[in-house]
């Protein structure tokens, strides 16, 4: 301190003695520099404080005498230094919460990675979690958030109903998620809960309650007052009634939810939808394309204005409604395809305009959704969506979805419809329905208008489906595809040269109990020779409820 003050005299009352006292014997030692020698003072006992404000009074009455003062702390430099200790107190905060942020991750343990995309995604948002629902899929299954999942309300129905949808689509090799909401377990019938179980579908068993009913009605139409999902929310429905075929876009909306952002998926109708080919190997994925696809029905014969239904349903938004759109395309509301955040804005805007409009309480009591969704995609509100690019096929194109309803409508003229294929002339020999370019469609929706032609059809897909995964169940469990090659005996008769009378006894599987391999020269000439030399003896008989594997081997002899 008396060295920055005084300008460095102070070596000199060191080399005085002052603050030595009178004992202070000074010794030399080299400077670090090494040029010459200074004094270092050897004080056995330190000067008092006294005599210290005595040596500064004397220096600074010196400094005065000379013209020099002493130099003084400015304001800024006292401001600044004020600074500096407050940002070190923040440091120092901001360090003491990342210690304490360290330690309870430590103590909590590290998250699975499926916590982590779930805590990051906006999907876990509060106002989000409000529209989750309080089910949760049976029989232990769950989603996998990066697979395309199909998606549709079905419940009441039989096995081979379930089966014209969800095995059709598993036939298309399709490996997504299916998603259902059905009644519960207990109230399935026979099968049912079997076969879903089977098919890995991911079934909501909901269950509602109806203020009252229509006779003679569908149920997804139940009017006036309509219907209430009793165990879908956790604080209760508080929608109010209204028609199951709206309620519905409350489950998508859930489901959706559980997905990635870079997923699709479709929403159909459940009883009047099969599947030729997987729709989503064929959807365009690029960053540029739709990705929001609507499918509209048969313009020749069906359009707003032509049909009475579809117009009288657009008269809840007000009478002039229908003629500004008299000559749009039908959209059916039945089938629809997209992106997760696509198809999710779609969702939440039909429910906004559900709770808007009500519909379904108007005078008309209008129950379906469908003039929700022609409005809103004709009037250009899907197509304000945020990050929303919406498109609209026009029946039997595009290669995703053919609905040909309309094509048989019961207001269509006799001379404007007729058979699929002599008549559309949309069937190929196999029977599968086609896109006017001759592709196959890979989704046909309300096929049910056209039940005595394609039922057969349908269930023969259906049966295929089964034949082909019962064959490979049992050839997984049957002992001959159980066993290894290499434990596998070798063969003595590997070619026609080594077959002998001598050789040629007859060689039996130890688990084939009606078949055997013989060497051809010891065949009668009624066998059937097989590649390499072989040919298949019956040892007896087969009977009733022989292994499926002999009787596809004599099949192929």
């Amino acid at each position: 301190v008396l060295a920055a003050n005084v300008g460095g005299r102070a070596a000199g009352v060191v080399r005085g003695g002052v603050l030595g006292g009178a004992g202070a014997a000074p010794r030399a030692s080299s400077s670090p520099s090494g040029g010459g020698s200074t004094a270092e003072v050897v004080s056995p006992s330190l000067a008092t404080a006294s005599e210290l404000e005595e040596e500064l009074a004397r220096e600074k009455a010196a400094a005065a005498a000379s013209g020099r003062s002493r130099p003084e702390v400015s304001a800024a430099a006292v401001a600044s230094e004020q600074e500096q200790e407050q940002q070190q107190q923040q440091q120092q905060k901001k360090m003491t919460v990342a210690l304490e942020k360290t330690a309870k991750r430590r103590e909590e343990g590290p998250r699975r990675r499926k916590d982590y995309v779930a805590s990051k995604s906006a999907s876990s948002t509060p106002a989000n979690e409000e529209k989750r629902t309080t089910l949760r899929p049976m029989w232990g299954l769950d989603h996998d958030e990066a697979a395309d999942a199909v998606m549709a309300l079905g419940f009441g129905y039989s096995r081979r109903e379930f089966a014209r949808f969800v095995s059709t689509l598993r036939r298309t090799r399709f490996g997504g998620d299916i998603v259902l909401a059905t009644e519960p377990e207990e109230r399935m019938k026979s099968g049912v809960a079997a076969y879903l179980r089977g098919e890995r579908v991911l079934a909501y068993g909901f269950e509602y309650e109806c203020v009252k009913k229509k006779k003679n009605r569908r149920r997804l139409l139940m009017t006036p007052a309509g219907c209430q999902l009793t165990n879908w929310y956790a604080r209760g429905d508080q929608r109010g009634p209204r028609p199951l075929a709206l309620a519905r876009y409350e489950m998508y909306r859930s489901w959706l939810l559980n997905y990635r952002p870079t997923v699709w998926a479709i929403v159909f109708d459940f009883r009047d939808t099969y599947f030729q080919r997987n729709p989503f190997d064929i959807i365009d994925r690029a960053p540029t394309a739709p990705n929001l696809h609507l499918f509209a029905e048969n313009r020749k014969v069906k359009t707003v204005g032509k049909c009475v239904f579809n117009s009288g349903w657009l008269r809840c938004w007000g009478k002039h409604v229908p003629k500004l759109y008299f000559n749009r395309s039908v959209v059916c509301s039945g089938s629809t395809m997209g992106t997760q955040p696509a198809l999710l804005a779609y969702t939440e805007r039909m429910i906004a305009e559900f709770d808007v409009m009500k519909c379904h309480m108007t005078p008309a009591r209008t129950e379906s959704d469908q003039g929700y969704h022609n409005y809103l995609y004709d009037s250009g509100a899907l197509a304000t969506l945020d990050g929303v690019r919406v498109v609209h096929h026009e029946q039997g194109t595009g290669g995703l979805v053919n609905t040909i309803g309309a094509m048989n409508g019961f207001r269509v003229p006799k001379h404007m419809k007729g058979p699929l294929d002599t008549f559309w002339k949309i069937r190929d020999q196999e029977g599968y329905l086609l896109e006017y370019d001759g592709s196959r469609s890979a989704v046909v929706h309300q096929w049910d208008r056209f039940h005595p032609e394609l039922v057969k059809f349908i269930d023969g897909l259906v049966n295929d489906y089964d034949s082909s995964k019962k064959s490979l169940r049992d050839k997984r469990e049957h002992p001959l595809t159980r066993s290894r090659p290499s434990r596998c005996p070798p063969n003595r008769f590997a070619s026609r040269d080594e077959a002998s009378p001598a050789r040629a006894a007859p060689r039996r599987s130890d688990h084939a109990d009606a078949l055997h391999l013989d060497a051809p020269s010891q065949q009668s000439g009624g066998d059937t020779t097989l590649r390499r030399g072989f040919s298949v003896r019956l040892l007896r008989p087969l009977r009733d409820g022989a292994h499926p594997v002999h009787t596809r081997l004599l099949a192929r002899a």
